[in-house]
């Protein structure tokens, strides 16, 4: 994957939360609850370097999330939301 590339090449876009941060951005307008959330959750970590998701596992604790992880939890949202619609 591209994004993988970059990493293992160190680009600065790709460095710490920036990715996550600008996909965010991105799915503003299409998805602003998920947006907020994410945005929220990643401040949190930064500011305890510790993220604590909503609901999840206790091995999901001090969980560092990546571009990927945030993405295919959109993924996820979105499926769920459109089956909720048909």
């Amino acid at each position: 994957m591209t994004y993988e590339k970059c990493q293992k090449l160190k680009l600065s876009d790709v460095e710490g939360d920036r990715s996550i941060y600008d996909f965010l951005s991105a799915v503003e307008s299409i998805s602003p609850d998920f947006t907020s959330f994410w945005t929220n959750q990643m401040e949190l970590q930064n500011r305890q370097k510790t993220l604590i998701p909503a609901a999840g596992p206790p091995d999901a604790l001090n969980t560092q999330y990546s571009l990927v992880k945030i993405i295919e939890l959109y993924q996820n949202s979105r499926y769920i939301l459109n089956a909720k619609k048909s």
